[in-house]
């Protein structure tokens, strides 16, 4: 920052003055890749007179008149505020990437620091910055999560949206477009989103109601939609077999249940003897198997029977 100062037109000399504001004041620690390094701040107040004069009333490092409680309303009233030092920026969570950072701040913006050839600390340039920078274009929201890919970087805002922006040639930033780019793009539109990672060519989002999405590279089956075919917009993996073809074992109340029995019913139902018990309500727990034989989920039906004397 420079400080320009204009002597006023009735002293015999009339040059220009100018000043660079290094070092002088509010020192702030940034943690950047491991080594905290100092930021220097500097700031100067200053007022001008109705004959376009300039003159400097003091920084932070002078104590400047206390502020005045009236003024004349005509204005020309001299005020000096005293501006708070700016202070450290706190990171709640950091993910690195192939050859990027990436912090979250606990006010909940972003910062990004390291190579940016495809725009991956999302300043809207491709200019690597060694010290960390804000990512543009998440104005208006609180980020909850951060995940940093390869080459690129995805968030998770607290509304559930996801953003993406980096290098985006397989499909990586899920917007439907086989582009990189240098701020952030919204990814897996009308889902929202409760926790995300990052692999390196490829993105996982859990959504709200348990389902997974993911998109990107695909070469080796990374997105779990059984194929080996890159996608540019999110597809939902595709679960394992879940269908129940019949009950393995029933216990009540921690005690085996005796002569069990499949029936359609005409939903899939088990029948089976309860075991002897102390009264009161008690769990039935169903150990089952899928249709194409491999063991099932294990179903509880909480309070599900209650004995009585």
């Amino acid at each position: 920052m420079h400080k320009f100062f204009i002597p006023p037109r009735r002293r015999r000399w009339g040059r220009i003055f100018t000043w660079l504001l290094t070092s002088l004041c509010a020192l702030v620690a940034v943690a950047v890749a491991g080594s905290p390094v100092a930021v220097s701040w500097a700031m100067w107040v200053g007022t001008s007179s109705n004959t376009g004069d300039s003159w400097s009333i003091g920084s932070f490092c002078t104590a400047p008149a206390a502020l005045p409680a009236t003024g004349d309303a005509h204005g020309g009233t001299r005020v000096a505020l005293t501006l708070p030092a700016t202070a450290p920026l706190a990171f709640s969570a950091v993910d690195g990437g192939n050859s990027h950072s990436l912090a979250l701040a606990s006010e909940g913006t972003v910062w990004a620091w390291g190579y940016n050839l495809y725009g991956q600390l999302g300043d809207g340039t491709t200019t690597e910055s060694h010290v960390p920078v804000q990512v543009k274009g998440l104005e208006g929201k609180t980020i909850a999560a951060i995940a940093a890919g390869g080459n690129r970087s995805t968030v998770l805002a607290s509304d559930g949206t996801v953003w993406d922006w980096g290098y985006g040639k397989q499909g990586q930033l899920g917007n439907g477009v086989a582009a990189d780019s240098g701020t952030p793009v919204q990814g897996l539109e009308g889902k929202t989103i409760a926790a995300l990672a990052d692999g390196f060519d490829h993105t996982l989002a859990l959504a709200s109601r348990g389902a997974v999405w993911a998109w990107g590279y695909n070469l080796y089956g990374q997105l779990g939609e059984g194929t080996t075919v890159n996608s540019l917009a999110p597809v939902q993996v595709k679960a394992a077999d879940r269908t129940v073809g019949k009950a393995t074992g029933v216990a009540v109340g921690g005690s085996a249940a005796a002569d069990i029995v499949m029936a359609d019913c005409p939903e899939l139902t088990v029948i089976f003897t309860t075991p002897a018990h102390a009264a009161g309500a008690t769990d039935i727990t169903v150990t089952t198997q899928t249709k194409s034989g491999a063991p099932g989920p294990t179903l509880t039906y909480s309070g599900g029977f209650a004995y009585t004397t």
